[in-house]
């Protein structure tokens, strides 16, 4: 080596235009001496190449291994938690959703609770008021109105009402219409579906609002101007018995006896009594309005209809047109009725006075 590095010398002494000529002669020289040095070197890598390749196999397996056992250590903690959280938001929302359903359960209880039972007296403080003077009321002046006068009907009975000009619709209690303080009257309905099967329906008429009964014929109650419907003995058996005059047809308070206009004796008119009597003496009865007639009569006075022979002498509803004189008109459909009626029986149509 030393002795090499000594020819070496002298060439870096020389000139660059020199040296490429006297490399290759070097280079020839000392090829042998490399390539003996080079060899063995190679034959050891060649021969630790393969035991690196199979000590680095098994690490990577065992690293695979190791990581996939800490990854499940995580999951499945992980797993119990978000299983947890999610049985905790469900019972969260079950224990609202009941509180909520009680809450309104308990609103409603007292909602009932607060509402206040009416007389039937009082029910018909403005609704008299308001057919008599026909005022016309804006919604506002009925709420101020409701703290000393009641536009509300408690009876239960009733459906959904209907105003007869603007058409809106109200609960069943009541009675006026907010917007323009006329008479409310029942919604639209099936008739068949009116009376329960389990009753037995009598031949004639009521009113769900006052309780009057009619004869057939009649479609609206003459006093409060609502649609009636078919009659019943469940119903008629609890139904009031009503004093009427049949020379005026002014009705009377209970314990009267005389008419206080005329002094005529006073006809009870009991809707709960279905029995029949038969008359000691033939007569004759108008189907309109009831008045008595003579045999040999062929037509009523009052309204020129033809008179029927009297079957039960028992009077249990009020005619369609009241008894005593026709003092009042129906423009709509020309019938004349009583000077106690107020609305039609055949339209609902307010009356009109007949001078």
């Amino acid at each position: 080596m030393i002795a090499s590095l000594g020819a070496a010398l002298p060439l870096m002494a020389q000139t660059p235009t020199q040296i490429p000529a006297q490399i290759p002669a070097l280079t020839q020289e000392q090829s042998g001496l490399l390539a003996q040095k080079a060899a063995p070197l190679d034959t050891l890598s060649d021969a630790t190449a393969p035991n690196q390749a199979v000590t680095e196999a098994p690490t990577m397996v065992a690293a695979g291994t190791l990581f996939s056992s800490v990854l499940w250590i995580y999951l499945i903690p992980l797993t119990l938690v978000l299983m947890l959280l999610g049985l905790l938001v469900v019972r969260a929302m079950r224990r609202r959703q009941l509180v909520f359903n009680e809450g309104a359960a308990m609103l409603a209880t007292s909602e009932q609770s607060a509402t206040p039972a009416l007389s039937l007296e009082q029910a018909h403080v403005v609704p008299a008021v308001a057919r008599e003077t026909s005022a016309m009321i804006s919604g506002n002046v009925v709420a101020q109105a409701a703290a000393t006068q009641m536009v509300f009907s408690a009876n239960p009975q009733a459906s959904k009402r209907e105003c007869p000009r603007c058409h809106r619709l109200f609960h069943a209690h009541f009675e006026l219409c907010p917007y323009d303080a006329s008479a409310l009257r029942a919604a639209p309905r099936n008739p068949h579906a009116l009376v329960s099967r389990t009753k037995s329906p009598i031949q004639r008429s009521q009113c769900t609002n006052c309780g009057r009964r009619y004869e057939n014929g009649a479609r609206y109650c003459y006093i409060d101007g609502l649609p009636l419907i078919p009659d019943t003995r469940e119903d008629a058996a609890t139904a009031n018995a009503i004093r009427v005059c049949r020379s005026c047809g002014v009705e009377a308070k209970p314990k009267e006896v005389l008419c206080r206009h005329d002094g005529t004796e006073l006809t009870i008119i009991e809707p709960s009594d279905s029995t029949q009597v038969a008359p000691t003496i033939p007569l004759l009865v108008c189907k309109k309005c009831r008045d008595y007639a003579m045999p040999g009569t062929a037509f009523c006075p009052n309204d020129g209809e033809l008179l029927t022979p009297i079957l039960n002498a028992r009077i249990t509803a009020l005619p369609a047109s009241g008894f005593g004189p026709r003092r009042k008109l129906c423009r709509k459909c020309g019938t004349r009725y009583s000077d106690v009626c107020r609305f039609c029986s055949q339209d609902g149509t307010r009356l009109t006075p007949i001078n």
